[in-house]
């Protein structure tokens, strides 16, 4: 079992047993710009679509940026207009 997996995807599935949590090996969808792992968080509307509402992952630009090979960064945005509009009530 992956670190990911232990350390951080069965604790949310443990948490909350609505929520569905899946390493994606066949991800395409940012890469080349997230190293090792990139992430996107998905939600079922009214109308049964899937929406991806935010997305993320490891970058490598803080590396370069402070000239230090040690320094990680995992960085994400929501659309929050999106949630807003897709999830009105």
């Amino acid at each position: 079992m992956s670190t990911l997996e232990s350390q951080l995807l069965a604790p949310i599935r443990a948490k909350y047993e609505n929520i569905e949590c899946v390493l994606d090996s066949e991800r395409q969808a940012g890469h080349g710009y997230y190293n090792d792992v990139c992430f996107n968080l998905q939600a079922q509307d009214r109308g049964g679509r899937m929406l991806v509402l935010a997305d993320g992952g490891a970058v490598s630009w803080t590396r370069k940026l402070l000239s230090n090979s040690k320094e990680r960064m995992v960085s994400s945005g929501i659309g929050s207009e999106r949630v807003c509009t897709a999830f009105e009530y």
